[in-house]
């Protein structure tokens, strides 16, 4: 398995080994963060990198509203302002946009994962999910491998001391 060390909150830096060209992306945790940048966001990054369709969602009504004011491109990018409290939270947003790729930064709500199926996870061939604990890091590696998943990169953060906290970027084979 490949390893790095993220070297900000910038996209560039956190998320660079998920494949989404050509892809339907979800990203769950579209927000900001450190950067103001609308470029360093995960969604414009991503969509910059290939990604045909992302549904990007946040908890934070403030991000949407800038991110829907500042679209780069609508028929591309769709905003939502959506907590993920619940798996079927998960599930809803899976069975209406069928991704084919997901992005995962929700700050412990990853959980909300523990009780999405393979079936359910089955168009899904791209994955990238930070992590919060050792925990959420031990239950989400088992659920990885149950939907057919390779873990192929781990990463950890170098700018801040957090040894609990990572992203995993995943892969099917098909």
């Amino acid at each position: 398995m490949k390893q790095y060390s993220i070297l900000s909150e910038n996209s560039e830096h956190h998320w660079p080994y998920l494949n989404v060209e050509g892809k339907i992306l979800l990203d769950l945790g579209c927000g900001r963060h450190d950067t103001k940048d609308l470029y360093q966001s995960s969604a414009v990054y991503l969509g910059e990198k290939g990604a045909t369709k992302i549904i990007a969602i946040d908890g934070r009504e403030s991000e949407i509203q800038y991110f829907n004011e500042n679209n780069p491109n609508p028929d591309k990018y769709t905003f939502i302002s959506m907590f993920i409290n619940t798996p079927d939270d998960i599930r809803n947003l899976i069975k209406e946009y069928n991704p084919t790729a997901i992005k995962c930064d929700i700050e412990e709500y990853e959980t909300n994962f523990y009780d999405i199926t393979k079936e359910e996870m089955e168009n899904v061939v791209e994955f990238g999910l930070e992590y919060h604990t050792s925990d959420i890091l031990e239950k989400m590696t088992q659920k990885i491998k149950e939907w057919g998943f390779k873990i192929h990169t781990e990463a950890k953060f170098g700018f801040v001391e957090a040894p609990q906290m990572g992203v995993l970027f995943c892969s099917k084979n098909k």
